[in-house]
């Protein structure tokens, strides 16, 4: 009987699933398991639990190594696949290592999709898709006092509970008329805000972010302008996106250091006056300080 080599790209539940199903009918045959992480097997619905300190990083795994070799597979994490040659029946791996194949899965999941509002390429925001994201967000909280969550699905919804539990006061921002559009009716979708709203998450329905502006030389904060009536919206220290995802693509994530300014020290220029940051920056041109004056801003409507 002909070997037959499977090659399985993505390790999470859909992968593993895949490895459970061929081993129901075909226990001896090579079966190759790749990821680009260098982590063993998890599920993201874990992931913002990891942000708020509930799950222990280190405990998340689906299976282990002696797990995956007892179901001979091959594991192979750290791998990252940029070609696939259909013809020749084969993956090409970023290292230039060619791997054939005579059944191959690709399992490989979404990516966050960016939303287009303006100014967010200029400004860093997290995504929580990876383990990697999770942990690059949880290190992000120290210090923080606040985020924004842009995207009200499920993970949104996740991230949002977690980074409150974390300490952090959190603004949900969605662009649609209700929460989880994709799971519930109106009627359920708002009996869920009102329990996050009573717990002290600010949601936000029908509200496109229009624009995303950073002042430089300030710590802490993206701040944003709301499409709805123009106004602006609200300055966070960190700015999380969940808008929705792309199905088998890469992914994006980073560090939220847009700034915004907290105190006006007045002749137009601003900055904080207390503690630890005692220095000016010049004023942003396109949000003049109006208020000409030592104190609050009251002029362009900051209130801060």
């Amino acid at each position: 009987m002909p070997q037959t080599r499977y090659v399985i790209i993505g390790s999470s539940h859909a992968g593993l699933s895949a490895v459970e199903a061929i081993r129901l009918t075909d226990r001896d045959n090579p079966v190759f398991l790749l990821t680009q992480e260098d982590t063993l097997p998890y599920s993201p619905t874990i992931l913002p639990y990891v942000v708020s300190g509930e799950a222990d990083p280190e405990k998340i795994f689906l299976k282990d190594e002696d797990a995956l070799k007892g179901s001979g597979v091959v594991y192979r994490r750290g791998e990252k696949v940029v070609g696939l040659d259909l013809h020749a029946r084969s993956i090409i791996l970023k290292s230039g290592e060619i791997l054939d194949y005579d059944k191959l899965l690709l399992a490989t999941g979404a990516a966050p999709v960016l939303p287009p509002v303006e100014g967010l390429e200029g400004v860093s925001c997290h995504v929580l898709r990876t383990l990697e994201d999770a942990l690059g967000l949880r290190r992000a909280m120290e210090g923080s006092r606040s985020a924004v969550v842009l995207g009200g699905g499920l993970i949104g919804m996740h991230a949002a509970e977690n980074l409150h539990k974390g300490g952090l006061k959190v603004t949900l921002v969605e662009a649609l008329d209700q929460i989880l559009p994709g799971y519930f009716d109106r009627e359920a979708a708002g009996l869920i805000r009102d329990i996050f709203r009573e717990n002290g998450i600010e949601v936000l329905t029908g509200s496109v972010p229009r624009e995303v502006y950073r002042f430089p030389g300030f710590w802490g904060g993206a701040y944003g302008r709301s499409a709805v009536g123009g106004n602006r919206g609200p300055a966070e220290d960190r700015l999380f996106d969940r808008i929705g995802d792309r199905r088998g693509r890469g992914r994006t994530g980073g560090r939220a250091d847009a700034h915004y300014p907290s105190r006006c020290l007045g002749g137009g220029r601003c900055g904080t006056g207390t503690g630890f940051f005692r220095f000016r920056e010049k004023e942003d041109p396109r949000h003049p300080c109006k208020c000409r004056r030592a104190g609050t801003h009251r002029g362009n409507g900051y209130g801060r």
